[in-house]
């Protein structure tokens, strides 16, 4: 195995979508397999689509199994992490900004009492 084939991607969870989206295309990109992804055609198609699947966690691969393109795969995990993450740094943003430390409050706060004020 040569230098350039020891790219390592962490595979894809519930929490990674936004990096791995990234290093998995440029990894594509580096093996000339992107266009198949980019466009959902081309002789490439399939090792791109092998290459996604073995790129998730297990738990994706029933959403994936019905796939026969590397396109369909890209968008559907697309479609379903990135407007996600998306609304949750945005949720998560507002949460975060309405927070108020009452004047009595310790600087911290055990995670029960965070958990009660949920």
């Amino acid at each position: 195995m040569a230098d350039t084939d020891k790219f390592l991607v962490e595979k894809l969870g519930v929490g990674n979508y936004a990096t791995w989206s990234i290093k998995m295309k440029h990894l594509l990109i580096h093996k000339g397999l992107w266009t198949a992804v980019a466009t959902g055609e081309g002789a490439s198609d399939e090792k791109a689509l092998a290459l996604i699947m073995l790129t998730v966690q297990d738990f994706h691969l029933s959403t994936l199994a019905e796939c026969e393109t590397a396109k369909e795969a890209w968008d559907k995990l697309a479609s379903t992490y990135k407007a996600k993450s998306l609304a949750r740094r945005t949720m998560l943003r507002k949460e975060l900004t309405s927070l108020k430390m009452d004047a009595n409050e310790p600087l911290t706060t055990s995670a029960r009492d965070c958990a009660r004020n949920r």
